[in-house]
């Protein structure tokens, strides 16, 4: 797919990858195997899921897993565990039946190194607008390369997304009924 291409052939300088709502990992080991990859910080808040994910990474000597979700609070929070699909799993949903750790901008301050260009992934099912302004307020924008996010096909919320991130130019896109795929990447 596109991303892993994109992934795979970031060569300008070294970089931390920030991957939010990882799954099992599968970006997170493809931006491992890029040599200018030196940091992976991957966060993956069902606990369902976060086994494999940290399965995944643990022969990875630069990559970091997190049992977390990224949101704009601190502490404990609702989560939704969906039983048929354990990747459409979300917070702020009115059936939630666990209660996971969340971790806001504080966190992310801690985890970012200064010297490193960044990449990020944000996937996570309908939380991204909320995810997205805790990175704004936690690194400088001048340090991310790029950004992929996953949202709803809707276009108030594409056009939310634009806005939002005007610094950084929409160079790919791909919609089907239910979501886009967008990659940002900073305008230079």
């Amino acid at each position: 797919n596109f991303y892993s291409e994109y992934l795979s052939k970031l060569k300008k300088k070294k970089f931390q990858y920030i991957d939010i709502g990882a799954n099992i990992g599968i970006y997170s080991l493809i931006a491992s195997r890029n040599d200018n990859c030196t940091k992976i910080d991957a966060f993956e808040p069902n606990p369902l899921i976060y086994n494999n994910l940290k399965k995944n990474l643990s022969l990875i000597n630069h990559a970091n897993s997190y049992n977390v979700a990224i949101t704009n609070q601190s502490g404990e929070i609702k989560f939704y565990v969906d039983p048929k699909s354990s990747g459409s799993s979300q917070i702020d949903n009115s059936n939630s039946n666990l209660k996971i750790k969340a971790v806001d901008r504080d966190f992310i301050k801690k985890i970012t190194i200064k010297d490193l260009s960044i990449n990020i992934k944000i996937d996570v099912e309908g939380h991204e607008f909320v995810v997205l302004e805790e990175i704004v307020n936690s690194i400088d924008l001048k340090m991310i390369n790029s950004i992929y996010i996953e949202i709803a096909n809707n276009d108030k919320i594409i056009n939310d997304y634009i806005q939002k991130l005007r610094q950084f130019k929409l160079i790919h896109f791909k919609e089907t009924k239910k979501r886009c795929d967008c990659l940002f990447e900073k305008i230079v």
